[in-house]
């Protein structure tokens, strides 16, 4: 087992100090990339993520975990087995940390030591593309962790019980060879109600999740299954992904959904000048920030933006020195005006020519900042409820049902997503009886030949 604790980690510091720039450059390190941030308070914190080995690669190098004691202008350095993608504190002393290989590792001393866990699973010889990219404890003893582990089609999560010695594989979770959950991540925003991307929601603690052909969400077609998600209650969160295909087919953007109903309904941004959303990070009711991959570099493109009216407008910010072009892959506040964001910068030309891959850590201290337009984004909204139609709403007897896709198939779900009734379709309106129905919010799923579409109505 190859743990190393170097007291020091030696990096390249930028002192810089631009008024209207709103993330600055903190450290730039050639040793290492970076993954994921979290702070616990304003002096301590980590950073997930591995080292570089002598061709720039990053999948299968020694892991790194570095640690902050003094807010950042000192780390130290934990070496690990495998490359470190996600790490997750529920108190000072008690962390987490996803990695690959099928392994997870875990402190109870504030990361000054971490303990090796192998996920054990029956299916051996087949570890050779096996990694976890979110790890989330609701308490000290459950947890949960999804990603690419290419065993069967029909695992990609594990849950565990026991605070991380023992791991269940969810193999009724995530049923679709084509849905490995590779930036997927986890969120509780209540004890009860869980997320996984926009895909996967669970009502009842993760007991019991439904995807999105049984439960309350439909995923854009187009829209990857590598998924960053953060919610901030029960009904306000967002998704970010990169949207393949589109409306017309030739978008190819970033994709950023916002829910306020739970996921019941999202309205879908697209942001041409960006490739993918790596992270989103609610930092309170109305302030939202987003790291992204910037696609098409211009002007004012950055791969930091940002929301200040819960997700309706969305702006760029700035970011020093503005001669990188980094890759962010996560953000983590702080408090509203202090955060911190890791990522990575290539391109730079080093002893003998070389190519040189870096990892990038930066900082923002006055959330307001200076913010840009986003221009000639492309931008566009796409919501559910522009294609169906349900009246009257609510309804005692019966309710009509039109749509401007091609229905095929109609569905009837209780509050828990079951399905309590099922209509076959042959044109874009129906009349359902809902009369037997017990009083209360039921929801209509509706699937044509390329499109799965959710509402909701009353019954009275």
């Amino acid at each position: 087992m190859k743990i190393l604790k170097i007291p020091l980690v030696f990096l390249l510091v930028f002192n810089v100090a631009i008024v209207k720039a709103q993330w600055n450059v903190t450290m730039i390190s050639y040793d290492f990339y970076f993954k994921e941030v979290l702070f616990l308070n304003d002096e301590v914190g980590f950073i997930a993520g591995g080292e570089y080995n002598n061709n720039g690669s990053w999948f299968d190098c020694c892991g790194a975990i570095l640690r902050t004691l003094d807010g950042g202008n000192t780390w130290d350095t934990t070496l690990l087995e495998t490359t470190i993608r996600s790490i997750h504190f529920i108190d000072n002393d008690t962390g987490f940390a996803a990695s690959n290989q099928l392994l997870f590792y875990k402190t109870t001393d504030g990361g000054d030591n971490w303990e090796t866990i192998v996920v054990s699973y029956p299916e051996p010889g087949i570890f050779s593309d096996n990694y976890f990219t979110s790890v989330h404890f609701k308490n000290s003893q459950e947890g949960y962790m999804c990603g690419h582990t290419g065993m069967s089609n029909d695992v990609s999560a594990f849950r565990t019980t026991d605070g991380g010695y023992t791991w269940e594989p969810r193999v009724h979770l995530f049923n679709s060879a084509n849905q490995w959950l590779t930036r997927a991540q986890i969120s509780f925003p209540t004890p009860t109600t869980g997320y996984v991307g926009n895909l996967y929601k669970t009502v009842d603690g993760g007991n019991t999740w439904y995807d999105n052909d049984s439960m309350l969400t439909a995923v854009p077609p187009g829209m990857s299954a590598h998924q960053c998600t953060d919610f901030f209650n029960a009904n306000y969160g967002y998704i970010g992904s990169r949207y393949n295909t589109g409306i017309p087919q030739d978008f190819k953007d970033a994709c950023l959904g916002v829910t306020y109903d739970g996921g019941i309904n999202w309205n879908y941004h697209l942001f041409s000048e960006l490739n993918r959303i790596y992270d989103i990070e609610i930092v309170d009711a109305t302030t939202t920030y987003a790291a992204a991959w910037i696609g098409e570099p211009g002007d004012n493109t950055s791969p930091f933006i940002a929301s200040l009216d819960a997700g309706n407008t969305w702006y760029y910010q700035s970011y020093a020195p503005d001669s990188l072009t980094p890759s962010i892959y996560q953000i983590h506040s702080i408090d509203d005006k202090v955060a911190y964001a890791v990522g990575a910068v290539g391109g730079f030309w080093g002893i003998g020519g070389e190519v040189v891959m870096a990892g990038v850590v930066l900082k923002t201290e006055n959330s307001g900042g200076e913010l840009l337009s986003m221009h000639e984004t492309g931008e566009r909204r796409l919501s559910k409820e522009s294609f169906i139609n349900i009246f009257p709403n609510p309804a005692k007897s019966s309710i009509n049902i039109e749509c401007n896709i091609a229905m095929e198939n109609i569905e009837i779900l209780n509050i828990s997503g079951y399905r309590i009734q099922q209509l076959s379709v042959t044109n874009g309106k129906i009349n359902v009886n809902i009369s037997t129905l017990s009083k209360g919010t039921y929801f209509v799923k509706v699937s044509g030949k390329e499109k799965v579409i959710f509402d909701r109505f009353i019954k009275l």
